[in-house]
C-alpha cells in the first residue's frame, strides 16, 4: 500500500511546473493568434503607405519580437516541457518496474518456500528404535532415508520389485519397512556401486547388525570383529573350510526377514526386525536355492531355486542401509 500511494503520489506534477504548461499555452496563443493580425496590419499598412510612418517603425520591431517568440523560445519550452514530462513518465516507469520486479521475487521465494511434508508416525517409531541401539550417527546418510510403510508406498506409488545394476537383475521393494542410509565407503563410489552393482539383503539380528556398521563391513564364521568378538553361525560350524565360511544375501526380502535371518527382538509394545540392504558386485557370487526346506513359493516373483546370492569375497558387498520393521505383539 506504501509503494502504491508512493507511486500515485510522484505521478502528480509538483506545485513548481504549474506554470509552465500554461507559459507555453501563452506564448502559443501570442503566435496563433496576435503575430498573425500584427502581420496583416503590417501588410496592409505597407500596401497604403509606400512610406512607413514613424510611429509604425515599432510594429516591425513587434513583429520579430513574436517571430522570435514563436522561432526560438516556445521550441525550448515545448522541448523542456516534453522533456520534464518524459522524465517523469521513465521515472513512474522505473517505480513501476521495481514494484513488479519486488512483487515477482516475493512470489517466487514463497514459491521456492516449500513445506516439508510432516514425518510419518511409522517412521518415527522405526528411528526411535534405531535409536536404542546407540549406533554412532557418523555411519548414518539421513539423506537416503525412506520410509515403505503402507501411506507412504500409497501416496508414492512403489512398485513391488525394482531392477538393478549391470547386468540387470530383480530385487524386491522394502514394503513395510523404513530405510536409514548408511555412508558408502570410498571404494565404493569408486567402483560406481550405486550404478552397477546389485541390490540385495542380509537378515541379521540388532546386535549383529551393530558389529557390522561399526566393522565396516561383513565378517565370515571365525573372524574376529570389532571389540574382540568371535564370529560364530547359528548351525555351531567354526570350521575354516565350512559352508558357512561365506556372505548369504538374497534379492528377496520377504526371505531375508525369516526369523532365521532376522532374529525378532521385542521394543516396548512391538516386535522389532532388522534387515540390511547391501550392494553386491555381479559376477562374484553364485546363486543357490532356498536352504528352509520350503514347498510354497515365497515370492511370486522370485523363484525358490534362486533366493540366496553368495560369495567367499568380503569387498564385493557393500551395506548400504538399515532396514526396520515394527509389529504390534
Amino acid at each position: 500500500m506504501e509503494s502504491e500511494s508512493e507511486s500515485e503520489s510522484e505521478s502528480e506534477p509538483e506545485p513548481e511546473h504549474e506554470s509552465e504548461p500554461e507559459l507555453e499555452d501563452l506564448l502559443t496563443y501570442i503566435c496563433d493568434a496576435i503575430l498573425p493580425e500584427v502581420k496583416m496590419e503590417s501588410e496592409s499598412e505597407s500596401e497604403s503607405e509606400s512610406e512607413p510612418e514613424p510611429e509604425h517603425e515599432s510594429e516591425p520591431e513587434l513583429e520579430d519580437l513574436l517571430t522570435y517568440i514563436c522561432d526560438a523560445i516556445l521550441p525550448e519550452v515545448k522541448l523542456e516541457s516534453e522533456s520534464e514530462a518524459e522524465s517523469e513518465s521513465e521515472s513512474e516507469l522505473e517505480d513501476l518496474l521495481t514494484f513488479a520486479k519486488m512483487s515477482s521475487k516475493v512470489k517466487l521465494e514463497s514459491e521456492s518456500e516449500t513445506v516439508p511434508e510432516p514425518e510419518c508416525a511409522y517412521k518415527q517409531m522405526c528411528n526411535t528404535f534405531l535409536d536404542s541401539l546407540c549406533i554412532c550417527g557418523e555411519y548414518f546418510d539421513s539423506q537416503h532415508d525412506r520410509c515403505y510403510c503402507d501411506q507412504c508406498c500409497e501416496n508414492k506409488c512403489y512398485p513391488k520389485v525394482y531392477i538393478h545394476g549391470k547386468p540387470e537383475e530383480v530385487y524386491e521393494v522394502p514394503r513395510d519397512w523404513c530405510r536409514f542410509g548408511l555412508k558408502l565407503p570410498a571404494h565404493g563410489y569408486g567402483q560406481k556401486v550405486t550404478e552397477l552393482w546389485h541390490r540385495a539383503y542380509h537378515g541379521t539380528s540388532p546386535e549383529s547388525l551393530t558389529k557390522i556398521v561399526e566393522s565396516g563391513g561383513f565378517a565370515m564364521p571365525g573372524d574376529y570383529v570389532h571389540g574382540g568378538a568371535k564370529v560364530g553361525n547359528k548351525d555351531g560350524f567354526e570350521s575354516l573350510d565350512s559352508f558357512y565360511r561365506q556372505i548369504f544375501v538374497t534379492p528377496c526380502l520377504t526371505y531375508a526377514q525369516h526369523d532365521r535371518y532376522a532374529s525378532p527382538s521385542n521394543y516396548k509394545d512391538y516386535e522389532a526386525k532388522v534387515v540390511l540392504q547391501v550392494y553386491i558386485k555381479p559376477d562374484e557370487y553364485t546363486i543357490g536355492p532356498q536352504t528352509f526346506g520350503l514347498t510354497e513359493t515365497v515370492h511370486p516373483d522370485f523363484s525358490n531355486d534362486k533366493l540366496e546370492w553368495i560369495t567367499k569375497n568380503r569387498q564385493a558387498v557393500i551395506a548400504s542401509g538399515i532396514l526396520v520393521k515394527m509389529q504390534k505383539k
